[in-house]
């Protein structure tokens, strides 16, 4: 299966500032933005990153640009951010042989397609928890299913038996 992103860059001389510090999720040495963005890229959780040029530091980030905020840097600094198109998801829901070797989604309990772990379904695709604006839905059912049922599932058997 193919799998396909889109990396928009911002101008020089900007940083990235996550909304929540666990948000990042590794800093490395990288000799070129091109391969920053590529280590973004190969990681399904990487949503945003930032490269130094000066440092070469590289940094992965869960977050993204709607929920974290955008600093004025120097000028060796410049932020990435993927975009993957929400086509990715089209197997949401459907059953599990239809995400076998799917990047975005994975099979659940359930067997059909979900969102992986610590992430939400948002009507169009898979959102990280704390990227996911709670507050646009009045019924909390439709905030993150996965997030309920992975807890549920991981109850051990007899305490549900205990309960009933």
């Amino acid at each position: 299966m193919t799998f396909q992103s889109y990396i928009w860059l911002s101008d020089w001389g900007t940083k990235f500032q996550p909304s929540v510090q666990s948000s990042l999720l590794s800093q490395s040495n990288a000799p070129s933005l091109l391969r920053c963005s590529s280590s973004c890229n190969l990681n399904r959780q990487c949503r945003t990153f930032d490269y130094d040029s000066s440092s070469l530091l590289c940094r992965l980030f869960d977050g993204t640009l709607n929920t974290s905020n955008i600093t004025s840097s120097v000028q060796t600094q410049r932020i990435g951010s993927v975009t993957i198109p929400t086509s990715f998801f089209n197997n949401y829901g459907q059953p599990c042989s239809k995400c076998v070797e799917d990047r975005y989604l994975t099979c659940s309990g359930f067997g059909t397609c979900e969102c992986p772990i610590g992430s939400c379904w948002n009507g169009a695709q898979c959102d990280k928890r704390n990227n996911f604006n709670a507050s646009a839905s009045s019924n909390i059912s439709n905030w993150c299913i996965r997030m309920y049922r992975e807890m549920f599932f991981r109850l051990p058997m007899k305490h549900m038996v205990d309960r009933y």
